[in-house]
């Protein structure tokens, strides 16, 4: 069985990602909706769509996403039952017509491949629908850590809602939760990958949502650099081992350049302290020579 997560918070695209599900080619699934204790009433929405679809609404007495979306996140996840695989889709995110369809297609293979996280092609669209991206499309069959790197190399994008979670793996692992689960999703598929191979469809679409109303349209992005610094740390200190040895390369320089970017030399001290006692006095000895130049720049 297919379920669909929603954290609910805001209507104004809520019924475009309703509508999105009812239609589904095959309507083999069922739909959670969990209300954050919203100002913005969906009922009416809900009562209209539960006639098409079978929708489960559940309405939180408290705001748990506003101080943090992964804790919300893992009490919806406690309420779902008999289902093995989940979508948590955003609020504002839209389904392409044939997701749930090649979904079952294509379950036989993933199922084969003992593989526990599949995920869809996507484009970005803004406000109005419009597409902004192009069409995001993966490898078939793809490390979850080639597909981070390639992520950090610009080369490819992603977001929770294009995913699918073969949900008895969420007990395997806790989710990190970092300031409004900036990287807590990134962090979330390699440990439900359990740092192995994802499955693509890229016969199907998962329209993403970037506007002025959403986390990604910049209106909680104080706390970004802080994210970033926690993101960058666990990859280099808990998960390294993880990775190939170019891409630890890779991830450093990346964090390097974020730190500089965001002007927090005065945490720079952190990659002294990494590179010593990892041995890579040539990368220490770049590091300082960037130092130097940035701060020449800076006065001069």
């Amino acid at each position: 069985m297919l379920s669909i997560l929603i954290p609910y918070y805001k209507k104004v695209f809520f019924e475009l990602t309703l509508i999105s599900l009812d239609n589904q080619t095959n309507k083999n699934f069922n739909v959670y909706i969990f209300d954050d204790n919203s100002p913005e009433c969906p009922n009416q929405l809900i009562e209209e769509y539960k006639k098409k679809i079978n929708i489960k609404y559940f309405k939180f007495s408290n705001n748990l996403g506003g101080n943090s979306l992964v804790q919300h996140w893992e009490r919806c996840l406690e309420k779902i039952e008999n289902t093995q695989w989940l979508i948590i889709l955003g609020d504002d995110d839209v389904l392409g017509e044939n997701v749930v369809q090649c979904f079952f297609e294509n379950i036989n293979d993933v199922n084969k491949l003992k593989i526990s996280l599949i995920r869809y092609s996507t484009i970005v669209i803004d406000s109005k629908d419009n597409k902004i991206s192009k069409k995001h499309e993966h490898p078939l069959i793809e490390k979850s850590t080639t597909s981070l790197i390639r992520k950090i190399k610009n080369e490819t994008r992603s977001s929770l809602s294009e995913y699918i979670f073969k949900y008895e793996v969420f007990k395997n692992y806790k989710i990190i939760d970092l300031p409004n689960a900036l990287f807590s999703d990134d962090l979330m598929l390699l440990n439900h990958s359990d740092f192995q191979n994802l499955y693509s469809i890229n016969a199907a679409t998962v329209f993403i949502r970037r506007s002025e109303f959403n986390l990604s349209g910049g209106f909680l992005m104080s706390n970004r650099h802080i994210a970033i610094i926690k993101f960058y740390k666990i990859l280099l200190l808990d998960l390294k081992n993880n990775f190939e040895k170019f891409e630890i390369n890779l991830i450093e320089k990346k964090f390097e350049k974020e730190l500089f970017n965001h002007k927090k030399i005065e945490i720079g001290f952190f990659f002294i302290g990494y590179y010593i006692r990892n041995f890579k006095i040539l990368s220490l000895i770049r590091y300082f020579h960037t130092i130097i130049k940035k701060t020449i720049k800076h006065f001069f």
